[in-house]
């Protein structure tokens, strides 16, 4: 099944047919890109993923439509949802800061960080002016415990094509966007690098107004890439909170698979993908729970892992990951940063996992609707202030409805399928 109409309150979407290795490649003067070709038949096959008959997942479309890349500050982008509309050429905006930046306040600093929505179907000038602000910093970490320990790039490309092997002509066009540093090309695999532990809670909700998926993004909002990322490598777009330069912490495609991902609390780490990359993989190629949870499974990741996956049908899935234990698919609808138990007590402690899953089980059993329960994520013990991780943002994915809402304290920034609006938002940790 391809784009499909969805309980009559989702308009129908089309896409072009278009290869794993064309989709996006046509460009309009000026370098701003095209999102596929039109024409008729079947597009968007999830040739990666796998279903419970070990046999590739097939999907599809049977409409024609394309996509105008918007990049800057308050143009409405459209994905084409609804409507055929005319494209139109967009004018990118200026190269602009991603990283968040000490402001100060007195006699102390306030942390500030700037989110910023992109409209980019495959990757482009946008992306490239993020990347080649960011790479300073990420080289330096990428490095920190000497090149030595980071795979080198042909490992990275034997790894992704036995693994992934849709990813590798877009890890060619970013190796591309990124310049000659082989560095850059190793980091940009997204696999073997230094272990990164954050802290997060999520949960699904499946009464009325749902399905929905709802996260707090616990992390050092220093080490954020902050930016809502919009996609459509292979056919169906894709809406996500970007991370690791073209991985994703959560997200939703046009399908209505909605996924996120928190740290697992345990110590085991060996070379492996990072989970962000996975993300972004089953979002980017999959349909279904199933589909997705079948592909996480087959993947060797990095360190401890939690992936809480729902689709517009309503199923769900709990999965988790590490790599020291075998895959495990469970229907629990809530998890924090431990898996069936607590393995790693100190980081639990310091992380509060089992005092913030009872809250988030005792709020979800007790919220009569979505709005309630997302209060309780905006509120303590699930909301984090500290002094260096706190609750970044929040996000609660609608399949149903095709809409994403980003969220802080005083603050809802929705976007979605049928309307996306490039621009940003500022957001001070200390207010």
């Amino acid at each position: 099944m391809g784009w499909r109409r969805i309980v009559g309150r989702r308009a129908r979407l089309g896409t072009a047919r278009v290869t794993d290795h064309e989709i996006c490649r046509e460009r309009f003067p000026g370098g701003v890109a095209w999102a596929g070709r039109t024409g008729g038949g079947r597009s968007g096959d999830a040739v990666g993923c796998q279903g419970q008959d070990g046999k590739p997942a097939q999907g599809g479309s049977d409409s024609v439509r394309s996509a105008v890349v918007a990049h800057g500050r308050g143009v409405e982008g459209r994905l084409g949802l609804g409507k055929r509309r005319r494209d139109r050429r967009l004018r990118p905006a200026r190269p602009r800061r991603t990283l968040p930046r000490p402001i100060a306040t007195g006699n102390a600093e306030s942390v500030r960080n700037t989110f910023t929505a992109l409209l980019e179907p495959w990757p482009d000038v946008g992306w490239q002016a993020d990347f080649l602000e960011s790479w300073p910093h990420l080289r330096t970490w990428y490095l920190s415990e000497g090149l030595d320990a980071r795979p080198t790039v042909p490992d990275v490309r034997i790894a992704l094509t036995r693994h992934m092997p849709e990813l590798v002509p877009v890890w060619d066009r970013l190796c591309e966007l990124a310049g000659d540093d082989p560095v850059a090309h190793s980091f940009l695999g997204l696999y073997g690098r230094p272990r990164v532990i954050g802290r997060c809670s999520q949960a699904v909700w499946l009464g009325a107004g749902g399905p929905a998926l709802l996260r707090n993004y616990d992390f050092e909002p220093d080490r954020m890439m902050a930016r809502i990322d919009v996609t459509r490598w292979f056919g169906r777009p894709v809406i996500a909170m970007g991370q690791a330069a073209w991985g994703c912490l959560d997200g939703m495609n046009g399908d209505g698979l909605a996924a996120s991902l928190t740290f697992g609390g345990g110590k085991a780490y060996r070379r492996g993908f990072t989970i962000s990359l996975l993300l972004r993989y089953v979002l980017e190629t999959c349909r279904t729970v199933a589909e997705a949870a079948a592909a996480l499974c087959r993947i060797p990741v990095a360190q401890s892992q939690n992936v809480t996956l729902v689709d517009v049908s309503g199923d769900h899935a709990l999965v988790y990951l590490g790599p020291d234990r075998d895959p495990r698919v469970t229907r629990g609808l809530t998890c924090t940063n431990h898996q069936e138990t607590v393995t790693w007590p100190e980081m639990a402690m310091l992380s509060r996992t089992v005092e913030r899953h009872a809250a988030l089980e005792d709020a979800l059993a007790a919220s009569p609707d979505i709005e309630t329960l997302t209060s309780a994520l905006l509120a303590p013990p699930l909301y984090v202030r500290g002094s260096k991780t706190v609750t970044v943002y929040t996000a609660v994915y609608r399949p149903l409805e095709g809409v994403v809402d980003y969220l802080w304290p005083g603050k809802r920034w929705r976007q979605g399928f049928e309307a996306f609006t490039p621009g940003s938002y500022e957001h001070d940790y200390d207010t």
